[in-house]
């Protein structure tokens, strides 16, 4: 494995190429594994989560031609998170103004225009209705609301 040198007049042994490559090959494996270990852990911090923010609780109700949908999240991510989307009944609705919440607890109230669903939902107080909230990374919840009186 060492090879006799001479510089100079002496002599000095040295590691060959092929053991000096392969530890320059080893080395470099190496040095890759741990770049690709902390790029997936990094975007596992922002904006990866595979968990949702969860619904814990919530009322949805209706007055003239708004419906207005009021939950209490749950989100594991330090990411914010903006509604899209509520999916009712197999159909989508968007909210009125652009809704958004952090990390953490937090509660949340938006408004639907939409006449039709609001007749739906205003003959239904006592009951529940079945929501999934869609979310601009492309994540959802569901979690069935109580209908209340507005």
């Amino acid at each position: 494995m060492y090879v006799k040198v001479s510089q100079k007049g002496k002599n000095r042994r040295g590691l060959s190429g092929a053991v000096t490559a392969l530890i320059l090959l080893i080395a470099s494996i190496l040095i890759v594994f741990i770049v690709i270990f902390f790029a997936f852990n990094y975007v596992s911090l922002f904006g990866g989560n595979a968990n949702p923010p969860q619904i814990t609780s919530g009322t949805i109700s209706a007055s003239g031609s708004y419906v207005t949908i009021s939950i209490t999240v749950k989100n594991p991510s330090t990411s914010d998170y903006q509604i899209s989307q509520v999916v009712i009944g197999g159909q989508a609705y968007t909210p009125a103004t652009a809704t958004s919440f952090g990390a953490g607890i937090s509660t949340v109230s938006f408004s639907i225009s939409n006449a039709n669903l609001a007749s739906a939902i205003s003959g239904d107080i006592g009951g529940q209705v079945t929501v999934t909230i869609d979310y601009a990374n492309g994540q959802s919840s569901t979690a069935s609301l109580l209908v209340t009186s507005s």
